[in-house]
């Protein structure tokens, strides 16, 4: 006697409805203005969401660090504050930022990391303020203008620059 046992699973329409659901839930979470981090590149608008925002202690020092998703929007930020408590921080470059006592920032911007990773823009001047930030509830928001600049010393703009209700991932990590 021989039992033959068939199986079939599509997972490429589980993962889809996975992928679907996540998506939106993401939508749900933003047209209400949370968790959204929007900036303008040149005059054009950029809506995005975090793909993380962290607090870590790395050489003793405090550091934020937000970065956008690149998954639901090409265009990209990066920014590191060396410190997140609520203030006004100011451009260094990341060596300087590290060594120095103050509030600094540092970061890039990538217009299309996906297509050229080779297209990064440094950040070269601005600010980002941190207006609040709830290390309870995880929230953090800010505003920021930057100047970015990449290695053909092509510059860009980027104008208000605001992170609204933008979700923190929870605890400290420790480098």
């Amino acid at each position: 006697m021989a039992i033959f046992l068939v199986a079939c699973n599509d997972n490429k329409s589980s993962e889809t409805k996975t992928t679907e659901s996540l998506e939106k839930q993401e939508a749900a979470e933003n047209t209400n203005g949370e968790n959204v981090i929007t900036f303008k590149v040149n005059g054009e608008t950029v809506n995005s969401i975090p793909m993380g925002i962290s607090r870590m202690v790395a050489g003793g020092k405090h550091l934020l660090n937000v970065v956008s998703d690149t998954r639901k929007q090409p265009k990209t930020i990066n920014i590191s504050a060396t410190g997140f408590a609520p203030g006004t921080y100011k451009f260094a470059n990341a060596v300087a930022a590290l060594q120095s006592q103050g509030l600094f920032f540092y970061g890039s911007y990538s217009p299309h990391p996906q297509k050229d990773a080779l297209d990064v823009y440094s950040i070269v001047g601005g600010e980002f303020i941190i207006s609040s930030i709830d290390t309870v509830n995880n929230v953090l928001n800010a505003t920021f203008l930057l100047t970015v600049k990449n290695v053909k010393d092509e510059v860009i703009t980027i104008t208000e620059g605001k992170i609204n209700n933008g979700k923190i991932n929870p605890g400290v990590t420790y480098q």
